[in-house]
């Protein structure tokens, strides 16, 4: 499965919150949207640059797109720190790193 636009939609995603009205769309429409640009600015490079886009990917947005659409508020730190650690245990061994900017005085 990829990150595109036929594997990650509307109807994936909905099938994964196992929300069944269209009531809400347009807001999970933003999400996925989101959470696909989301996840190149994470990598530093854009989708186009794989040859095979990895799962992990998916994943990775299909996480994003519940955790924004079930907690629609600011959550605890604890909660927080958990989401991250599990988005960045599918994102980091694909992730472009860049090199360190030192700033001089």
């Amino acid at each position: 499965m990829v990150i595109t636009d036929e594997a990650f939609n509307l109807s994936l995603v909905k099938n994964y919150l196992r929300v069944d009205s269209n009531e809400d769309d347009t807001l999970l429409q933003l999400m996925i949207d989101s959470a696909k640009s989301y996840i190149q600015s994470y990598l530093n490079q854009p989708f186009e640059s794989y040859v095979d886009i990895p799962v992990e990917f998916t994943l990775a947005a299909l996480n994003l797109v519940a955790q924004w659409f079930e907690n629609r508020a600011v959550g605890s730190e604890k909660a927080t720190h958990e989401y991250l650690y599990n988005f960045t245990g599918l994102l980091d061994i694909h992730r472009k790193w860049l090199p360190e900017t030192s700033v001089t005085a």
